[in-house]
């Protein structure tokens, strides 16, 4: 199956977290799903909590059929 890998950034519009998953909004429309542990060792590594406007960077990979087979994104201030 053919993937392909993508950078990503984009500026966050909104976080919305439940007790399992973050869903996090950018201004370009993506909409990145974390679960919370995962956000919360982001949240760790970068040393301060995202709001809106925080850049988030990363890659994705998509597969043929356009579904996230991978992705990883960091905080930056």
């Amino acid at each position: 199956m053919q993937t392909n890998v993508f950078d990503y950034t984009g500026k966050i519009v909104s976080i919305q977290k439940t007790r399992d998953n973050v869903v996090i909004v950018c201004t370009d429309g993506m909409t990145h799903e974390m679960e919370r542990t995962e956000y919360d060792e982001q949240v760790d590594f970068a040393q301060f909590s995202p709001r809106k406007g925080t850049e988030i960077r990363g890659f994705r990979v998509i597969d043929g059929a356009g579904n996230d087979v991978a992705y990883k994104f960091y905080f930056c201030c």
